[in-house]
């Protein structure tokens, strides 16, 4: 799975920039050796993407999240904080966790299992994702539903991210 994934985002990459889209790739993790930063290297082999730098503080790294379009993220945490920054989050879920979270935020249309992942997927849902009235939508659902969240201790950070919430429809 590991290997179809790396090309299939390589590819993705690829067509992304032939669109006229720059892409950076944000590991969460940097240090040498680790698994996110090993799997960046190879993601943007032979493509103009950059591996973004790791940011020294928490601000920092909130506020690279206010400089995309849009996210491709299979960590949940990062599809997460996109959200509550106003970017739509596109999630390669490799975990049942991330489906049923976007799923309960009323973006299960924005999941793609990672074991099934394709480059024509993805693409085609950065493309929804260009239109104003597709992203209107999209924020629609999530505020409807992130309201389901209050109360569950796991959802207090993103109540609280949310009150940085930045209308960008």
């Amino acid at each position: 799975a590991r290997s179809n994934y790396i090309s299939v985002l390589n590819l993705t990459i690829k067509e992304l920039e032939k669109m006229g889209k720059r892409v950076v790739v944000i590991p969460q993790t940097t240090y040498a050796g680790s698994a996110d930063a090993e799997v960046a290297k190879q993601v943007i082999r032979g493509t103009a993407a950059v591996v973004g730098p790791q940011p020294e503080t928490l601000d920092l790294f909130l506020q690279q999240f206010d400089q995309i379009d849009t996210i491709i993220g299979m960590r949940l945490h990062s599809c997460l904080i996109a959200l509550m920054r106003g970017v739509p989050a596109i999630s390669i879920s490799y975990l049942p966790k991330c489906s049923e979270i976007m799923s309960d935020l009323g973006l299960s249309n924005y999941v793609i299992d990672v074991e099934r992942v394709q480059s024509e997927q993805i693409l085609s849902l950065v493309e929804q994702l260009d239109g104003t009235s597709n992203r209107r939508s999209y924020f629609k659902r999530f505020e409807d539903n992130r309201s389901l969240f209050k109360g569950n201790e796991n959802v207090d950070f993103v109540a609280w991210l949310g009150a940085d919430l930045k209308g960008r429809g």
